[in-house]
């Protein structure tokens, strides 16, 4: 299966279905992910150029086709993430990474900017409910 690349106009459309890859490196003013990769038939995002997105808040919720966790190139900006991970029950890997790079973030500190982030997320698999084992239970 070949990638979807979003050129510059960068429309993201919540509900996108049966998209399996997606690459949005050329999208620099982005500022929201909100609910933007939500298709239960999402397997690979490839996220670079990151660095004004604030909100990934429900960004892949539901996203049971997804097999990584996203390496976000740049998550400095970052002030909510909000059940941006969850149920997204196939993944394998990633969960721990991601966790590590948001829970340093000061803007998600507090609960309400972060919870619900990684529930449920890698339950179905070996490796991903190690990894969702290792996270606080605030962000799951």
């Amino acid at each position: 299966d070949s990638w979807t690349t979003l050129d510059s106009n960068c429309k993201i459309q919540s509900g996108w279905v049966n998209l399996k890859r997606v690459n949005i490196s050329y999208c620099s003013h982005l500022t929201e992910l909100s609910m933007a990769f939500t298709s239960s038939s999402i397997e690979e995002l490839y996220l670079s150029n990151t660095s004004s997105i604030t909100n990934i808040s429900n960004m892949c919720e539901g996203a049971s086709s997804l097999k990584m966790v996203p390496y976000i190139e740049d998550v400095s900006s970052i002030t909510s993430c909000l059940s941006t991970f969850k149920d997204c029950v196939n993944v394998e890997s990633g969960i721990v990474n991601m966790y590590n790079r948001l829970s340093a973030l000061p803007a998600l500190s507090e609960v309400y900017y972060h919870s619900n982030c990684f529930n449920n997320c890698g339950s179905n698999t070996t490796t991903g409910a190690a990894e969702l084992a290792q996270i606080p239970s605030d962000w799951k």
